[in-house]
């Protein structure tokens, strides 16, 4: 068996060892062949996960890394579902029925390896065909950017309405100055055509600066002063609005910017996979060719499976069976030996509980006897103990009751010799 046919076998889950066996000269060729299919299907997904990982982190190293690393995996999942299947070998002497029902069971028993054989054929597919409509995926993309960057300018813009409120309270404000400006034009106009004499409503039609020019002039200056300082007042809160105003404009740019910024990034792998479902719904052929590469990979990824349901049994399935076969007896060998042992150990164990309960029992009453022998004496000491302590109680009562009335007696006795002496001094100085 050659180097390669022996690769081709590993990747297919068979054990090389037991297909050396001359018995199963028939069975190398099958299992090559599934184990081929098993490798070129890791190859294409391989593929397919390192453009998903390159759309997704737009990294040459890491969409290798990773495309090789679901590569892998993928491999193991097919080898895993390819091994696991196993043929019931069928008695000649059953009858069909008894035949289909077997294979019925067998089919039945291969159904949640053939949905997962065709779920992984979805996860792979789906990368090659963004890779294979490229071009239609790119276009829709910009075409739902530039949508999204104009939705998002317009909505920024009316998060900020102060811009345009502050915007229209200066421009009120420079009318109020032009305003006051037409009337003092007005007052000016009006003094002037006094100072001429020309006749009018409101003029005397007298020339020269008499009192009514004067009056004019002053309505005139006094309009003046006013303009002058509503002048300063407007352009101070004009000034005031505009640093509001470019504040605002300062953030709304920021926010535009950074929007847009992050719609012009939206270039991964869930805007492609949109921009391909929109399509296919779209698009009659663009429909029917992702079906039929689909199809392509299903047919690709269900092949091994099908052909080992198909195929018959081998000798390289009774070898495997007889192995684990004995092996299961083995093991069953070992458990019943087990178990023998664990029962001889619990016996002597429950024999040896047994006798330390009796001793414990024996030793329990013992040591209760011992108990109360101790505690008849020990209540004997206390008695003896209390009535010694009540009479040294009572004698350092008394000893104490008494020192203070010698005391006191003492003190009496002194006084009478003092009193006796002062009497005979007096008696003798008399």
């Amino acid at each position: 068996m050659t180097r390669l046919k022996r690769f081709f076998i590993i990747c297919s889950g068979a054990e090389p060892s037991i297909l050396d066996d001359p018995r199963c000269l028939t069975d190398r060729t099958k299992y090559a062949a599934i184990g081929a299919t098993v490798l070129s299907t890791a190859v294409l997904a391989s593929l397919s996960g390192g453009y998903a990982m390159y759309k997704t982190f737009q990294s040459g190293p890491k969409a290798v890394a990773l495309g090789l690393l679901w590569g892998v995996i993928i491999f193991n999942l097919d080898r895993y579902i390819v091994s696991s299947l196993q043929r019931q070998r069928i008695d000649p002497s059953v009858s069909p029925k008894e035949r289909r029902k077997i294979r019925a069971r067998e089919f039945y028993l291969a159904l949640p390896r053939l949905a997962l054989a065709i779920l992984i054929s979805f996860v792979i597919t789906r990368p090659i065909e963004l890779r294979l409509f490229d071009r239609e995926i790119t276009a829709y993309v910009e075409e739902q950017k530039s949508r999204k960057r104009l939705g998002i300018e317009d909505q920024i813009q009316r998060e900020f309405p102060r811009i345009t409120e502050l915007t229209t309270a200066n421009e009120n404000l420079r009318q109020e100055v032009r305003k006051k400006e037409i009337v003092c034009d007005g007052l000016h106009e009006l003094a002037m055509s006094e100072a001429a004499g020309k006749l009018e409503a409101r003029t005397s039609g007298e020339p020269g600066k008499g009192p009514l020019f004067a009056e004019r002039w002053e309505n005139y200056q006094n309009c003046r002063n006013d303009l002058e300082i509503l002048r300063r007042e407007i352009d101070r809160r004009i000034a005031s609005n505009q640093t509001d105003i470019t504040a605002d404009e300062a953030r709304r740019d920021a926010n535009i910017s950074a929007a847009v910024a992050k719609v012009n990034a939206m270039d991964g792998l869930l805007m492609r996979l949109e921009g391909h479902s929109n399509l296919t719904g779209q698009n009659l052929s663009l429909t029917i060719a992702s079906a039929l590469i689909v199809a392509l990979f299903v047919m690709l990824e269900t092949a091994p499976i099908i052909v080992k349901l198909l195929s018959k049994r081998g000798a390289y399935e009774d070898i495997c069976e007889a192995r684990e076969y004995e092996v299961y007896m083995n093991e069953r060998q070992k458990m019943s030996d087990i178990d023998d042992d664990t029962n001889t150990r619990t016996t002597l164990k429950r024999r040896r509980n047994s006798a330390l309960l009796e001793a414990e029992e024996r030793l329990r009453k013992t040591l209760i006897a011992s108990m109360e022998t101790i505690a008849a004496e020990e209540l004997r000491k206390a008695r003896r103990e209390i009535a010694t302590s009540l009479v040294q109680h009572w004698k350092h009562a008394e000893i104490g009751n008494f020192e203070p009335r010698f005391d006191a007696a003492s003190s009496n006795g002194h006084k009478n010799t003092t009193t006796t002496t002062g009497i005979e001094e007096k008696f003798h100085h008399g």
